[in-house]
């Protein structure tokens, strides 16, 4: 196996020897089997072969020992760092597509645009899963008869395959699917494929149904410093638009999802035959109604509804006091439940406009957190984004406990000119006098208002500002049917 290695490598014994500090005839030994090396020896061999993970496992193996290194799934615990990250990456590339693949090409993630992009060509669901990105484009049956320049795209694409290669190397699994793609009708690796743009630094991928032509070049990413198989072997391909007529394309498939009101109204009400919107867009009563949506000719509520869905996807809320000792608690709360992304990014077009955010998670900041003061903003919430986790949290040493509801009316009618706040407020939100109490009350009271959604889980979470510790008291599931 060391001896095949080193023939791919170009490497004679003695020049591995100088590279790795292994004896030449200890190197020979190993090759030929007359020694079994230690598995630092092996791990130092296999370093000064670039040999990838997977295949460095099969190496110690074969020298009778276990393998190093662990392949775990994509959705496994000591996988989320590099994924969180990759799944960010996809979001920020919205509207146009992304997506993650494995060493063989198999789609191990991807964007929602590319799901549009494909699904504009050809039923994806006829394709099973994990979906093989080059199957996907060399069978007849898919993307194949939607790419104008086929002879040369397809010779360009199998040198990528060759190409990028993890490590460089031609496994048997990626030379079985070499053969797989050239098995495809009308399949020519040998034809040189001379650019069809001359004019682009890139060789563009052109996809065209008679109605649309759409072209990208793509820039991929991976992981730089990679300890598992994974993540050695993951990479994220983004595609983006060559020219304006396919970026026009994809905003115009989310129209409005990612734009500020005036280009998001552009979007949804200019046609070829009509005058964009910024033209024909006059003064009303307010020298700031062009940053309002509902001013602007052409304004269709359910369209900006689902736009506002896909720029901003909130899907939890949490209520917390606005006292800045506490202020790391919307982290505290994304760790907690796992699934959510704060504080995020924001998303930024090509004039610098804040145009969207993969944050997953909104934040109210109230008085001691009480959930009085938020109902509003969860409903709002719900109706925007669709909300589906209520988070109110208490913490320690709150300023809420050092005074009772009653104390605080009398002394603030003393203060304030007689001012008489007793029926101004719910007296069982004023104060805290137990933590267990409050949250049992404030998650009682968000599930009886009816701007909450039933379908939301309602949590109450006590924070401890000395420890960062959060607990939980009360838990109130979603309802259904």
């Amino acid at each position: 196996m060391l001896k095949a290695w080193r023939g791919m490598r170009g490497l004679s014994q003695l020049s591995l020897s100088l590279e790795t500090g292994v004896s030449q005839k200890h190197l020979s030994f190993i090759e030929s089997g007359r020694t079994v090396p230690s598995r630092q020896t092996l791990m130092a061999v296999a370093d000064g072969l670039d040999m990838p993970f997977r295949e460095r496992n099969e190496l110690l193996l074969a020298a009778g020992y276990a393998p190093q290194f662990a392949e775990e799934s994509w959705d496994a615990a000591g996988m989320a760092v590099v994924r969180h990250a990759l799944e960010r990456m996809l979001r920020q590339h919205e509207p146009y597509p992304a997506v993650v693949m494995d060493r063989w090409w198999n789609v191990v993630m991807a964007n929602s645009a590319t799901t549009r992009l494909f699904n504009a060509f050809v039923d994806l669901d006829r394709w099973p899963r994990p979906r093989n990105l080059l199957h996907l484009f060399f069978d007849p049956a898919g993307l194949r008869p939607f790419v104008p320049d086929w002879p040369r795209f397809s010779a360009a694409l199998l040198q990528r395959v060759r190409r990028e290669a993890v490590a460089g190397v031609m496994d048997e699994e990626t030379q079985a699917l070499l053969a797989q793609l050239r098995a495809y009708p009308g399949v020519d690796d040998t034809a040189a494929f001379e650019p069809s743009a001359p004019d682009l630094p890139v060789i563009p991928l052109t996809l065209s149904d008679g109605e649309r032509r759409l072209r990208y070049f793509s820039l991929v990413t991976t992981v730089g410093t990679p300890r598992a198989l994974g993540p050695e072997e993951w990479r994220l391909e983004c595609m983006s638009p060559v020219d304006e007529a396919t970026e026009a394309w994809h905003a115009a498939v989310i129209p409005g999802a990612l734009l500020p009101p005036r280009r998001a109204l552009h979007r949804l009400v200019s046609t070829p035959n009509t005058l964009p919107v910024e033209a024909t867009m006059t003064r009303t009563s307010s020298r700031f109604s062009d940053y309002v949506f509902s001013a602007q000719p052409g304004y269709d509520e359910p369209t900006l509804r689902e736009a506002f869905s896909h720029a901003v996807p909130l899907t939890s809320v949490v209520i917390y006091c606005y006292d800045p000792r506490v202020r790391e608690i919307p982290q505290a709360v994304a760790k907690f439940l796992g699934n959510q992304v704060y504080p995020g990014d924001v998303i930024l077009d090509a004039n610098g406009s804040r145009v969207g955010s993969t944050t997953t998670m909104g934040t109210v900041s109230v008085a001691a957190g009480r959930a009085v003061d938020a109902i509003r903003s969860v409903t709002v919430g719900e109706y925007l984004f669709g909300i589906e986790t209520v988070v109110v949290v208490h913490h320690s040493n709150c300023g809420a406990t050092s005074y009772t509801a009653d104390r605080m009316v009398a002394n603030y009618a003393h203060e304030h000119d007689g001012a008489d706040i007793s029926n101004a407020y719910d007296a069982g939100s004023v104060s805290i006098s137990d933590y267990e109490d409050s949250l049992a009350y404030d998650v009682a009271l968000l599930r009886a208002a009816p701007g909450v959604p039933k379908h939301a889980d309602i949590l109450g979470l006590f924070y401890n500002t000395d420890t960062g510790e959060l607990t939980e008291v009360v838990r109130n599931p979603a309802v259904h049917g």
